[in-house]
């Protein structure tokens, strides 16, 4: 059985009216700065419009800028389960080893380790099939390391 890895970061779909403003706004602001002999607006208001116009263009072609700055995973196999919430927390990973007993319920995943700690995990965030497979899959793995489920 091969691993199962979860990206937790929402793909962006294309949104083409989010595009178009986003380059409408590149352009004028392109014009203003350096084809008008305008006095009305300072650089630094053609600059903050220029950076939202690049911001939208960016969001409307279906790109998250936030995948830059890091990942937020689930990731199964057979040596490790490693969770990571969000870009900004850090990965948690626990060895098949270490797990005495994983709780399968129905709005989270909470596994106790030998060292009497435990881990949670909401699943509030994903889609129903992705949860189903989740759970499908540690189930599957916590029975075939004689792991003990709840």
């Amino acid at each position: 059985m091969e691993g199962l890895y979860i990206n937790l970061i929402k793909k962006q779909s294309i949104n083409y009216l989010r595009l178009i403003a986003g380059i409408i706004m590149i352009g004028g602001t392109i014009y203003l700065g350096f084809f008008t002999d305008q006095q009305r607006f300072k650089i630094y208001h053609l600059v903050l419009f220029f950076i939202a116009g690049v911001y939208y263009a960016i969001m409307g072609a279906g790109i998250n800028p936030f995948t830059a700055f890091g990942k937020a995973f689930i990731k199964v196999d057979k040596q490790t389960i490693a969770v990571k919430k969000s870009i900004y927390s850090k990965m948690t990973e626990v060895a098949w080893s270490e797990i005495e007993e994983i709780q399968i319920n129905i709005t989270a995943i909470r596994i106790k380790q030998k060292s009497n700690e435990t881990f949670e995990f909401e699943y509030q965030m994903l889609d129903t099939d992705t949860v189903h497979e989740l759970k499908t899959r540690l189930a599957l793995t916590a029975k075939s390391l004689d792991v003990k489920v709840a």
